[in-house]
Formats: C-alpha cells, structure tokens, sequence
C-alpha cells in the first residue's frame, strides 16, 4: 500500500510540473474507448491477489459462450446492476454493481469508490460464490455507458475496476464489456 502511494505521488508531482522543470501544460484528456471497438462481445474477467476475500487468487472470464448475463439500469442512469450465471452450473453466480452519487447519471470517467451503507457517492462492488464485502474501496475508470431510458435497457457498458474489501490491500481486479440490446 505504501509503495502505491509512493507511486501516486509520484505521478502527480511529475504531472503537476514539480520536477524542478516548471509547470506543464495541462494536455486534454484522452477520449474513452469505444465498447464496440475494444470488445466484440459481452465479457468480464477478473483477477485478484490470493488473500482477496472475494476472488481469493482467481482469475476468470465470463463471456456469452460460458454464461448467461442479466443487466438493470434504474430510469435515471444511476444505477446498473449485472449478474453472471455460468453456463456450466458448477461455478457460482456473481454480480457486479455500479451507482453514481445521488443526481447524476453513470458517465465516463475516473472515479473513486466506495461501498458502505453511509455512501453517497460513487459506488463499485463485485461479489459472487457465497462471498462479498461488507465495505469496499476502490476506483472505477467508466469507458462507456448507454442505455435506452423508456425501458431502462442497457445497450453499453465498459469499465475497469479495483476493489479492495474492508478497505484492506488485497485487490480485485476486473474488465467489463457488456454489449446489449441484442445481447453480443
């Protein structure tokens, strides 16, 4: 945890100008990638280290071929819920959940997360196999989000996560890139 914050540090003194160069130039950020263009298909995979409570060293990777996926979005555009049931019936089922802060709608950006139940703001958490956090702390970078609001069905998502439960180091790592409306 230490060295990562020696790292941010770090990155922002360098692109604030304080290496002893002067300030920079503020430079426009990148456009967020389309869905369509970095995934063909529905997909999510994680990773995590292995004292992660939730993925407990796994790695895995979901797609149309081994699972079936079942999106929600609220009338607003605050809140998408998604589940993943593997195909096989072996492997458990697992979700993944997103909320923006009270009066905004899910929109590209980068942002840091939590999940406790005195939150207002920006919200991340994946869960699944008997096991979830009871509070999470994280970032989430939103590529892309779309939806059709007289149905509430969601036709894009694409983001990437971190997640730490109960705030402690392990990490969960994860991709999302739901394409939908038809599912593909």
């Amino acid at each position: 945890m230490r060295a990562a914050m020696l790292v941010l540090m770090a990155a922002v003194l360098g692109a604030s100008g304080c290496d002893g160069k002067g300030p920079t130039a503020p430079t426009a950020p990148a456009a967020p990638a389309s869905p369509a263009a970095s995934y063909a298909v529905t997909t999510v995979s994680i990773t995590s280290d292995p004292e992660d409570f939730v993925g407990r060293g796994r790695s895995m990777t979901f797609t149309l071929e081994n699972s079936q996926f079942t999106a929600n979005v609220n009338s607003d555009g605050a809140y998408l819920s998604l589940v993943i049931r593997p195909r096989s019936g072996t492997l458990p089922v697992w979700s993944f959940l997103v909320t923006s802060p009270k009066g905004s709608r899910i929109s590209p950006g980068t942002y840091p997360t939590t999940r406790s139940f005195l939150s207002d703001g920006w919200a991340a958490d994946f869960g699944g196999d008997g096991r979830g956090c009871g509070r999470t702390t994280g970032r989430i970078v939103v590529h892309a989000f779309d939806f059709i609001e007289v149905n509430q069905a969601l036709k894009n998502f694409r983001a990437s996560f971190e997640q730490h439960c109960e705030g402690a180091p392990p990490v969960l790592r994860g991709e999302v890139a739901v394409l939908a409306d038809p599912w593909r």
